[in-house]
């Protein structure tokens, strides 16, 4: 007689039967992990999962069994909600958004063709078409979600190259092909070029301002300079709001200027325009508030800061392409990106011909992203992360954490100011992370900025990354005020690294008294460092 399934039993009831039971046992843990990390920046010290034993079960395991050992994984894991955590930006999520995305798994859908994700094929669009509308993108915008803000720039980049080389999929990538970054710009700008087949000396990253911004004629003469010897720009990649002081550069004026300069040299294209503003784009939710009016009542400073921020950031108008990041400034989890198009017809640059698509021919369906993206395997958690994240905090809520982020930074850099051995590196930042040094001779960014004395320099960033070394050292690297250590914070007039600590934190829950904590424990560990480092000398 015929068997009716060859599956064992046991192995069926993990996709359905004890849903119930699994789901109620689930829920119970995550409060449990939420409570047992309370406000502490790490959940244990990295280093006590090496005795943690990786076996993969022969039989089926239970869901508590499952859940006991893949627990002490999530050792070391950073606790982003508290606080204390000030490492990198990097932001909590709502739970609710979790559940959303968990409920998404369950049908597995793949976002690459409607006829395989449903109507959240509806969803993506409509949220791209939002997000386009942030900056007055109303006639043909279109967008996808992908693989974090390198997948964001990946896409204008290579819409850029089949822009100014239109025989590339037959010819392949020629020799004078330039994009144009800055040296506040991404690392990732140089891997993509590397990546898609352009030569690292052909990414030109120019020079920025001790502020950090990139000079538009300086920017422009290097374009023209390089059409006039016979090049082809494929992209210019602007910073839409940068990690370190949320530096937004000059987009209306390198727009127009390069359309002058398309039109001089009689060019059959315009550089596509790419803005990097995975962290700055949020700011556009600010498009709709009245800053006179101040409806949410943030402090004058604040309220003036966020003005200034919205003005430089609602130019990504006239740009042709932007990236959005929501696991960064919109409190998703990773990853939850977005690349938004001024104009739906780009995607035709990247088109392969249909002839390729054998297995997948997209012969039915209404929406077929997999025909022009990268990916042909595209989850759509971002998508609903991002939709239950915007709605579950509504564009006041996140309005409000943006504004205190700014309001504590505020705080915090005029704290720094009033010590003896701390100064700012960023005191006039329009971001949040601050950027500071401690020192026992009176230093300030603007002297070592300025000092053409490497050696002085060098020796104050070793004091820098000593004193981080001696923090790792007396907390077992388990900090109980998380911040970071930069090697680089910028490159002084002389082209020597400044060496800082870092404090960027995204907790919603930040407040003024955790910065007085912070100050009187990064004080007292100060001066515990000196005079270790006096018995040490």
């Amino acid at each position: 007689m015929k068997r009716e399934n060859l599956v064992d039993k046991n192995v069926l009831k993990k996709f359905g039967n004890e849903f119930s039971v699994d789901l109620e046992y689930f829920l119970e843990e995550m409060k449990k992990l939420s409570l047992e990390m309370g406000d502490f920046s790490l959940q244990k010290p990295f280093w006590e999962s090496n005795s943690i034993k990786f076996n993969v079960s022969q039989t089926p395991l239970n869901s508590r069994e499952v859940y006991k050992n893949f627990n002490n994984f999530l050792s070391g894991c950073i606790n982003w909600k508290s606080n204390q955590a000030q490492f990198n930006i990097t932001p909590p999520s709502p739970h609710s958004t979790i559940a959303a995305g968990a409920i998404t798994s369950l049908l597995n859908p793949n976002a690459i063709w409607d006829v395989a994700c449903g109507k959240l094929a509806n969803l993506e669009i409509y949220l791209s078409e939002y997000l386009a509308s942030l900056c007055n993108w109303n006639k043909n915008p279109s967008g996808i979600f992908t693989f974090g803000g390198t997948g964001t720039n990946m896409y204008g980049l290579k819409i850029g190259i089949n822009k100014c080389v239109k025989d590339f999929s037959e010819k392949g990538m020629p020799r004078n092909v330039y994009v144009i970054s800055n040296d506040e710009g991404h690392s990732c700008h140089v891997t993509l070029c590397n990546w898609l087949g352009i030569r690292k000396k052909n990414c030109i990253r120019i020079k920025t301002s001790k502020f950090g911004s990139v000079e538009a004629d300086a920017l422009l003469k290097k374009v023209e300079s390089l059409i006039k010897a016979g090049n082809k720009i494929a992209c210019v990649i602007l910073n839409g709001g940068t990690n370190f002081n949320l530096v937004i550069d000059p987009i209306k004026k390198i727009s127009l200027g390069l359309r002058c300069l398309s039109k001089k040299y009689n060019l059959d294209y315009v550089p596509h325009i790419h803005i990097d503003s995975v962290i700055g784009w949020v700011f556009l939710l600010f498009k709709d508030y009245n800053f006179k009016i101040n409806r949410l009542n943030f402090p004058e400073s604040v309220r003036n800061k966020l003005e200034v921020i919205y003005s430089q950031i609602k130019d990504i108008k006239y740009a042709d392409s932007f990236g959005v990041d929501f696991h960064k400034t919109c409190f998703c989890p990773y990853s939850t990106s977005a690349f938004v198009l001024k104009n739906s017809g780009d995607w035709n640059y990247i088109s392969p011909d249909k002839k390729v698509f054998i297995h997948q021919d997209f012969n039915h369906g209404g929406y077929k992203p997999g025909q022009y993206s990268l990916e042909t395997s595209r989850p759509a958690t971002g998508i609903v992360s991002a939709y239950a994240t915007l709605n579950t905090l509504g564009v006041d809520g996140i309005s409000s954490i943006l504004a205190n982020y700014l309001y504590i930074s505020e705080d915090l850099r005029s704290r720094i100011e009033r010590t003896d051995n701390l100064f700012n590196l960023n005191k006039d930042s329009n971001g949040w992370a601050t950027f500071f040094s401690v020192t026992n001779r009176g230093d300030s960014f603007a002297s070592i900025y300025h000092n053409r004395n490497d050696s002085e320099v060098l020796s104050q960033n070793r004091v820098q990354k000593k004193f981080y070394s001696y923090l790792e050292r007396k907390y077992y690297n388990k900090l109980p005020w998380f911040i970071g250590f930069n090697r680089c914070y910028k490159k002084n007039v002389n082209g020597c690294p400044i060496s800082c600590l870092k404090w960027y934190p995204m907790s919603p829950y930040l407040n003024i008294k955790s910065n007085q904590k912070f100050i009187r424990w990064i004080e007292k560990n100060y001066q515990e460092f000196l005079r270790e480092s006096k018995k040490e000398s």
